[in-house]
């Protein structure tokens, strides 16, 4: 018949009435309690209807003093099928629903402040990339405003799937064969109760049940990372504060800089691109704030690689701790190898709301000029391959420094795959030119290479430097038995001063010459 319909109609009817049964049951048992309740449908994307909502709650309520921005659509698609307006619908439900709302409280005294993120953020699930990029924006607005609200409990949580709303019953069979059980309705509001009370916590949290129905586990930010000492060099455990931020492959082929940085027959991660990739760990759970520089960098086994080989880079990043003006951010890379734990390097990443201007200190003027050909400078002295041939003109040097004009880097894509920013933090052709100058430096007044160690102290007064080069001046500090310290300053050819290092450290060995001079990648891995 013409009025008849179809299966998927009465289904979708059916979801209705009960879902308006189901909120006039739960407005009934709140005002039973006492409470005095209001409740408005509307389409939480559109900002003008959001103000003109929460001003006639304020007229008959007062200030809003709690929010939990619960709202969510689900439009399960693979990315091939997806249209932009489903996408829009899922995303915006979230980003833009989160927005409106905390434009429309902006000068309500927020106590607490809830957004309901989901663990699709977190590990992902087919068909909702919409879904997971819309909840990973939850968290990260969680991380910026509870730095912005004090008084104000701030918390993003990551929810397993719940008994109830989205999930239907075939979405249940499907997480039960995936070994994820529901979160039953009186322990997830127990939770929250529990969160909320939780003083100044993290402001992003996991919470589900997993492993076919044990109990609800809390996942925080602070999660130890256990590690077992691969040497007695590098048995200093992480902080019981670190969090993996990402895990990242990395080989000849995702990234092929590296194949113009090969020392000893092995292809060696650069210091600039630890600095690159410390910076993007310490920012992942910091939005809002700029990279400043870093404290005590060190090299403690460097990443190497053979031709063919995969390492597995893990970053992790500790919580900011605030110091003056600044943030301080822990941070290490770490990979596994043979079954051991390995730490390569750790830093601690300064970061902060606006960049300070300061002014040039090194003062080299008058270098005697340095005669000999580039081409053969990195024939003859560097192992540095095209990709790192970076230096355009070294323009004097002396026993006290050395001074030159150097190229910037191309875009992160150029260097690598699947970068994690399109642009830089830092500017790694800049700092690893300087490091390049040093070793030149090294052979000319101690007969054999350096190589960077450590850096005390890395500060950057612009967020990106110059496209058309930058000049590098390079002060010797001191000249011990191995180690060579300088300070360094990186400024634009009007002489502005856009970065500078401090107690910055080179060792230097006979044995660099030959390592330098091995440039052909081994063609066995281990």
């Amino acid at each position: 018949a013409s009025g008849s319909l179809s299966p998927r109609e009465i289904g979708k009817q059916t979801s209705e009435i009960l879902t308006a049964r189901e909120i006039r049951d739960n407005l009934a048992r709140m005002r039973a309690t006492g409470a005095r309740v209001s409740y408005q449908s509307v389409d939480i994307r559109k900002w003008e209807i959001i103000a003109d909502v929460l001003a006639k709650v304020r007229s008959e309520f007062g200030a809003i003093t709690g929010l939990i921005h619960g709202a969510g659509v689900i439009e399960d698609r693979l990315i091939a099928d997806k249209t932009d307006e489903q996408f829009e619908r899922v995303f915006g439900t979230k980003v833009d629903g989160a927005l409106n709302l905390l434009r429309a409280t902006a000068d309500d005294p927020l106590k607490c402040l809830v957004f309901f993120s989901s663990s699709t953020a977190r590990f992902g699930r087919t068909g909702q990339v919409d879904y997971a990029a819309g909840n990973e924006v939850l968290n990260k607005l969680a991380q910026l405003q509870a730095r912005q609200r004090s008084g104000c409990r701030v918390v993003a949580i990551n929810w397993g799937p719940w008994a109830g709303g989205m999930v239907t019953p075939s979405l249940r069979n499907l997480f039960e064969k995936e070994g994820i059980g529901l979160i039953p309705l009186v322990a997830g509001a127990h939770f929250l109760l529990q969160e909320l009370a939780a003083g100044d916590e993290a402001a992003e949290v996991v919470a589900g049940v997993w492993n076919q129905g044990l109990p609800m586990q809390h996942l925080d930010e602070r999660q130890r990372l256990e590690t077992a000492p691969a040497s007695a060099d590098d048995s200093i455990k992480s902080p019981a504060a670190f969090n993996l931020v990402c895990e990242r492959p990395v080989d000849l082929r995702s990234h092929p800089v590296l194949e113009s940085h090969v020392l000893g027959g092995r292809a060696v991660l650069p210091m600039a691109l630890h600095v690159e990739w410390f910076a993007h760990a310490a920012l992942h759970a910091n939005p809002g704030l700029q990279f400043q520089g870093l404290n005590n960098l060190r090299i403690l086994h460097g990443v190497q690689l053979e031709a063919d080989e995969v390492l597995s880079l893990r970053l992790l990043a500790g919580k900011a701790k605030k110091q003056d003006n600044q943030f301080v951010v822990p941070v290490e890379i770490r990979t596994t190898r043979a079954q051991r734990e390995i730490l390569h390097s750790r830093a601690e990443i300064v970061l902060a709301s606006k960049l300070p201007a300061e002014q040039p200190r090194l003062n080299l003027v008058g270098l005697p000029h340095y005669t000999q050909a580039l081409a053969e400078v990195y024939r003859s002295i560097l192992f540095h391959g095209p990709a790192l041939q970076g230096i355009d003109d070294i323009s004097g040097m002396s026993r006290d420094g050395i001074a030159a004009l150097v190229r910037s880097a191309p875009a992160p894509a150029e260097w690598m795959n699947q970068p994690v920013r399109p642009s830089w933090l830092a500017e790694p052709m800049a700092l690893d030119c300087a490091f390049q100058l040093l070793a030149v430096w090294s052979v000319e007044f101690h007969g054999m290479p350096c190589l960077p160690c450590a850096l005390g102290i890395y500060r950057q007064f612009r967020k990106a430097f110059p496209p058309d080069g930058t000049q590098v001046r390079i002060q010797i500090s001191e000249e011990a038995s191995q180690i060579i310290r300088a300070n360094i300053e990186f400024l634009d050819k009007l002489g502005h001063l856009l970065a500078r290092m401090e107690q910055a450290e080179f060792i230097r060995d006979p044995s660099l010459t030959a390592a330098f001079r091995a440039r052909q990648l081994n063609a066995v891995s281990v």
